[in-house]
């Protein structure tokens, strides 16, 4: 035996030969012997690390001997200036497989690998589409990239081809060579997935990137598959290799095939041979001992002896905890022993469902199997048993199950997505099953989307940070929700110890931040997420990390608020030598803001930050520089605090009792009520309790006068008043007074108005320790909006003090609630007019009752008596209004249903239904929903042509609001949108003139004008004014005016031009309508190169439901399978019915589990209803 010894600083190869001794074995490996060439391997020169690479490591032997000659000619080629494809081919057993995965993990030094090793082995590891999953998330790794979102089986090959140009260009740039390592073409079985499949071999690129190399590996039959293009590398002889077989190899293949016809004989060994043949693999000794009826001991001793050989133990991807499963230990002998056993498999398969189906019936308990979790779905799917599969993969309980074991709901999601692949392959459109996997992807990405920050820090916090990242990473199916993403990631980092994982975390929000950042619509949004990620720089001890991403921040507001989140995370982990640098910078930008409000207001936050770091001189300084002196007053309060904290409690009153005064002497009660919680906050933080308990009374004696002069009942739904009292509670809860906070909020806030407040009192009380009222809230509110969010967030307070126990358990209340029903009223509106259309009103009652919401249940009012058939069912519903008591719903349902009169042209019973509205006793509250009462009719008397009536009532309209001073922007924007509607542009202008000076409401009518002129024609007058606009949203508004012209008038160009420059989220409704255009056109290409070409922005919304308009059949239908796809379910309802596909919906099990589970559950999560439950309530489905 040679043996060498390598010391000192080593660049290049290390190269051992000789005879190494012997034989060795490993899962997987051969024994060999003879020359082993590998290398020293540096951080630069690694192979891409993710999941995949353990696969590779159980593939490949231990040692490699007797193929130096071949890793030498790769490395040369690896390493040569020409990118170009090798294709070693051999027979079986010839060692192809053992010579590919050594270099994968050996590279040379200065090469990048990504593989994929097609093997019918594994289940799920043979095909096209594994292909593409697995080299996009090594590619992804690579360029530290997170995973293409919103990706279609239409889309995903193509980002596999741009991930790869833009991996070799990166490679290139670095001086690097980049090679893909694809092993066993000959064993895709792509090819028999259907009609339209194809190949692995089809997908590699003809052309390669420089610095991109491809090796292959198969056998000389099958030949290259047909649908290899004519000129593609892969069919030039030069590329071709012959691989000499390996003795050894050879030698192991008699033994194997052998040991196989043996192990046929026997009645256990045949036994166990035919379940790991039938499963493909993947089983543990505890499973074969279940379906044998052996003991695990007499499993295992069995697979020890004579039929060790030929099976081989591997760790199963289904887990994380490293459990070995037994799978054959060659590709051929699968395909041997499946052909020695074809009588008998049908039996061995009938068994494992069987097994299954006990696990099922058990609700997939804890102790499910893993292969019951992993490889018997995509074993299903590679025998096409899709109906099985397709149940499978909606299993809610499963679903549930692989949540638990893996932290998240991402391999459901996945198999939910190979199941919808497989079935679209086929082309044969079962488009029910489609509908069941996309309205279980629907639901839970739902789940994912309803997740906050909170909860995985509360995971990581508990140990689980596996879990926590799980979740994060899910959290963001939508690019709008991609911050929600960055900011849970960088929670876990600045709560874990591990300070490498957190850097590693921070990097990938980073990318995040840096995508959002970047994007034409989502920039601003973007940068918001700069301070967080500082702040946890800071926290794990990153300090040029935190610099850095303050030098990114946009924007004085975000730069004002990172800057000053830093200096505090710096001064308490009493690293303070940067925070006056960074006050200073922080000062500086805000002085620089012109807008005097938001100069203030930034003032404000550098005063806050100055007091709570001990710079008391920094905060009286500009305090004295702010003019007003209400403002001034609220700062002083803050100056208060800082001179109370350096110990001059003297001064600290006397600044306290100066602001007191300028308090009380507001003009503006609600001013009055705005100062009251700081001035609260800043007593108790300078032990001045008196003062407290004194301001406190008055804070709720005012409050309560403004609660009566709003509404009897106190404060209903106004929202300024709702954050009056929440910006109160806040206050009591911050100082303590935790009772007086949900006594307040008990008093005076309605049950849906207290959706603001609880998760103040919640996290308090948890902070204090007062567990039993946390729960207590819970248990009380467990209808409110946020109460996921409150859930979350009083679990990640309880992580955070140790109690770790209460913290799983609001964990696991989130777990359950996620996946309720999630849609919102829209939803429900389907069945709302279908049944409104035959005079089913109880159905109408019945689905209107379990909707939250006013708002929503509002417009579902209006969408069954707009229905022509529901005259009586208005009059009905009027009679029951005018019945009930005065309470907060009633003017806000009056008004839906003079809208709704308006819409029936019954104008003389909305005329006595708005007197009834002004007729109410109720105070000012009722103003707003009795003036947008008055413009509804306003609107219908100009459709009737009675326009001057129109006028006389909009006069009379902004008369009141001007008498009331209460609502005036508002109403103004109201009364310009009517005037425009009934008498022009004209009007709104001089209407315009008769305003006092506001910028926003300035703005908007600069908008509604804009956006007439687009409408007519006048594109240069609209372009101008939005060249003056600076509200995001009316800036975007002239500008998807402008689109929309475009696209009607058939100016393609330009409307593509104008579409892409809106910004916001509604640019690609835009690109919807352009699509749908050129499809009438007869631009089919380009309509699908438009879908496509917005698919890749990672928007949070589709273009694609455009193509369902194609009027060819197939490509409708692909469409319509693609929208399916990405659980977009509801917007092909009416497409499934054009395609005769609505007579099948009743044998849709989850829609009915759906609306039952919804009824259950009550009003809180009932928002998966859709159109699609018309078709339900045609068939009388729904209710019996």
């Amino acid at each position: 035996m040679v043996s060498n010894e390598v010391s000192g600083d080593v660049s290049g190869p290390v190269v051992q030969a000789g005879d190494m001794g012997g034989t060795a074995t490993a899962p997987g490996g051969y024994a060999n012997t003879g020359v082993h060439i590998g290398d020293v391997h540096l951080a630069w020169s690694s192979p891409v690390r993710c999941y995949y690479h353990r696969r590779v490591v159980e593939i490949a032997p231990q040692e490699l001997v007797g193929r130096e000659a071949e890793l030498a000619e790769m490395a040369a080629f690896s390493t040569g200036a020409d990118s170009s494809y090798m294709w070693w081919r051999a027979e079986a057993w010839s060692g192809k497989t053992a010579l590919m995965s050594w270099f994968v993990l050996h590279p040379p030094p200065g090469v990048r690998v990504v593989s994929f090793f097609i093997t019918a082995r594994w289940p799920g590891q043979s095909d096209r589409a594994a292909f593409v999953d697995v080299v996009v998330e090594q590619l992804a790794a690579l360029l530290n990239r997170d995973l293409p979102e919103h990706v279609t089986a239409a889309t995903k090959e193509t980002h596999l081809l741009g991930l790869l140009d833009d991996a070799a260009r990166a490679c290139h740039e670095r001086g690097e060579h980049l090679v893909l390592v694809v092993d066993g073409l000959d064993e895709d079985r792509g090819l028999t997935t259907g009609p339209d499949a194809h190949s692995i071999a089809a997908l590699l690129p003809a052309r390669l990137p420089p610095g991109l190399h491809v090796v292959v590996s198969g056998r000389p039959n099958p030949p290259i598959p047909a649908d290899v293009a004519e000129g593609h590398p892969l069919r030039a002889a030069s590329v071709i290799r012959a691989l000499i077989p390996s003795p050894s190899a050879r030698t192991i293949q008699r033994a194997l095939e052998q040991e196989l016809l043996h192990l046929a004989e026997g009645r256990v060994e045949r036994r166990l041979l035919g379940l790991v043949t039938a499963a493909g693999g993947g089983l543990t000794a505890t499973d074969l001992a279940e379906l044998t009826d052996m003991s695990p001991w007499q499993v295992q001793h069995q697979l020890r002896t004579v039929t060790g050989r030929t099976f081989t133990r591997r760790t199963s991807p289904a887990t994380a905890t490293g459990i070995e499963v037994y799978v054959l230990g060659h590709e051929e002998l699968q395909v041997t022993a499946t052909r020695i056993l074809a009588d008998d498999l049908p039996a061995y398969r009938a068994q494992l469902h069987d097994w299954a189906q006990t696990y099922r019936e058990r609700g997939w308990p804890e102790d499910t199997p893993p292969y019951l979790l992993g490889g018997y779905f995509t074993t299903l799917l590679a025998a096409r048993d899709l109906d099985r599969a397709v149940d499978l993969a909606t299993d809610p309980a499963r679903q549930q199950c692989l949540h638990d074991v893996c932290g998240g709901y991402g391999r459901a999601l996945a198999e939910l997505d190979a199941a919808h692949d497989v079935l679209a392959a086929t082309e044969t459109f079962d488009f029910v099953s489609m509908l069941r996997l996309s309205i279980h992807r629907d639901d839970l990405t739902g789940s994912y989307s309803r997740w906050n920050r909170a909860l995985p820090a509360a995971w990581a916090q508990l140990g689980e940070v596996d879990r926590a990242v799980s979740i994060a990473r899910s959290m963001g199916a939508h690019s709008y929700q991609a911050g929600d993403r960055a900011d849970a990631l960088i929670a876990i980092a600045g709560v874990i110890r591990n300070r490498d994982r957190a850097g590693e975390l921070l990097d990938e929000a980073e990318q995040v931040v840096e995508y959002l950042c970047a994007s034409t619509n989502l920039g601003d949004f973007g940068h918001r997420h700069w301070r967080p990620l500082a702040v946890a720089a800071v926290r794990v001890g990153d300090r040029a990390r935190a610099f850095a991403a303050l030098n990114r921040v946009a924007g004085a507001e975000h730069a004002v608020g990172a800057l000053c989140a830093v200096a505090v995370e710096l001064w308490r982990t009493h690293d303070r030598e940067p925070v006056a640098g960074l006050l200073d910078r922080a000062e500086t930008a805000a002085r620089e803001e012109t807008d005097p409000v938001a100069r203030t207001r930034l003032l404000r936050v550098v005063v806050d930050t100055s007091a709570a770091v001990g710079d008391s001189y920094r905060a009286e300084l500009l305090t004295r520089s702010v003019p007003d002196r209400e403002h001034r007053a609220q700062l002083w309060l803050l100056v208060a605090r800082a001179v109370a904290a350096r110990g001059d409690a003297a001064r600290a009153g006397l600044i306290l009792d100066h602001a007191e005064q300028v308090i009380v002497t507001m003009s503006r009660q609600r001013s009055r009520i705005w100062a009251w919680p700081d001035l609260i906050t800043a007593a108790a933080a300078v032990g001045d309790h008196d003062r407290v308990d004194r301001v406190i009374t008055r804070a709720r004696h005012e409050s309560a006068a403004l609660a009566r002069s709003s509404d009897a009942r106190g404060f209903n739904g106004n929202f300024e008043d709702v954050a009056l009292v929440a910006k109160l509670v806040e206050a009591l809860c911050g100082i303590g007074r935790i009772d007086q906070a949900l006594s307040l909020s008990t008093n005076w806030l309605d049950y849906e108005s207290r959706k603001h407040v609880l998760p103040s009192i919640a996290c308090s009380a948890a902070e204090t320790g007062r567990f039993d009222l946390v729960d207590r809230l819970l248990r009380h509110f467990p209808l409110l909006e946020n109460y996921d969010f409150t859930l979350g967030a009083v679990a990640e307070v309880a992580a955070r003090l140790g109690r770790h126990d209460r913290a799983r358990a609001w964990l696991r209340q989130v777990d359950t609630s996620t996946r309720l029903l999630h849609r919102d009223a829209r939803a429900v509106a389907g069945v709302v007019v279908a049944a409104a259309g035959q005079a089913r009103f109880d159905l109408v009652d019945t689905v209107i009752g379990l909707v939250d919401g006013l708002s929503a249940k509002a417009s579902l009012w209006r969408s069954a008596i707009c229905n022509p058939d529901s005259v009586g069912y208005a009059r009905t519903y009027l009679d029951r209004i005018e019945q009930s008591a005065v309470h907060a719903e009633s003017d806000a349902e009056l008004l839906v249903a003079v809208e709704a009169l308006c819409d029936l042209d019954r104008l003389n019973q909305a005329l006595e239904t708005v007197v009834r509205m002004d007729n109410n006793t109720r105070p000012a509250d009722s103003m707003t929903p009795a003036m947008s009462a008055w413009t509804a009719i306003a609107k219908a008397s100009a459709r009737t042509d009675d326009v001057t009536f129109a006028l006389e009532l909009m006069e009379q309209v902004w008369a009141d609001a001007t008498s009331d001073g209460r609502f005036l922007p508002i109403v103004a924007k109201q009364v310009a949108e009517a005037l425009l509607e009934i008498d022009g542009v004209d009007a709104v202008r001089a209407f315009g003139n008769t305003l006092p000076p506001d910028p926003s409401t300035t703005e908007y009518l600069a908008m509604l004008i804009a956006v007439e002129a687009a409408r007519t024609g006048h594109a240069e007058q609209a372009q101008a004014t939005a060249r003056t606009l600076t509200t995001i949203q009316y800036k975007a508004d002239v500008q998807i005016a402008l689109a929309d012209a475009a696209t009607e008038r058939g100016d393609f160009d330009t409307a593509e031009t104008l579409a892409r420059s809106v910004v916001d989220y509604r640019w690609v409704d835009c690109v919807e309508r352009l699509a749908r255009a050129l499809l009438v056109a007869g631009q089919r290409e380009r309509a699908e190169a438009l879908v496509d070409s917005a698919l890749r922005e990672h928007s949070e919304r589709t273009p694609l439901r455009a193509l369902t308009a194609d009027a060819d059949p197939v490509r409708k239908a692909r469409a319509v399978a693609q929208l399916l796809r990405l659980g977009m379910w509801t917007d092909v309802v009416d497409d499934l019915v054009e395609m005769e596909v609505g007579a099948q919906l009743h044998g849709v099990p989850e829609l009915r589990a759906l609306w039952l589970g919804a009824a259950e559950h009550g009003a809180r999560h009932l928002r998966v209803l859709d159109t699609i439950t018309a078709e339900l309530a045609r068939t009388s489905i729904i209710v019996s």
